[in-house]
């Protein structure tokens, strides 16, 4: 099992997205944010379960969908797993994701 951590800007995404959910519907911010913890944990026994990310298009940088909405990216390095980034869909990525990955 690899061990999974997320990095401090993954954390700051994940923050900010669930503050400003949350303005608006508090139940739906928890759950989101329920789900987010749950699909990242679940990494750690299927890393390579997740799809790779048609912009970077490197075979470690792998993302998880939630609620269709956002994307859970993270990196695969031998036995752990470094959630980058916590990113509605239809937000641009790719220079976001070249300057996290380690």
């Amino acid at each position: 099992m690899a061990k999974v951590s997320w990095s401090p800007e993954a954390i700051q995404d994940l923050f900010e997205t669930i503050e400003f959910i949350a303005l608006e519907n508090a139940d739906l911010a928890q759950e989101i944010e329920t789900e987010a913890l749950r699909k990242a944990d679940g990494r750690g026994d299927f890393p390579e379960s997740g799809s790779i990310v048609p912009e970077v298009a490197n075979p470690n940088i792998r993302e998880i969908l939630i609620r269709g909405t956002f994307r859970l990216i993270y990196e695969l390095d031998e036995d752990q797993i470094l959630i980058i980034a916590f990113l509605r869909c239809k937000r641009q990525i790719q220079s976001t994701i070249k300057k996290r990955i380690q």
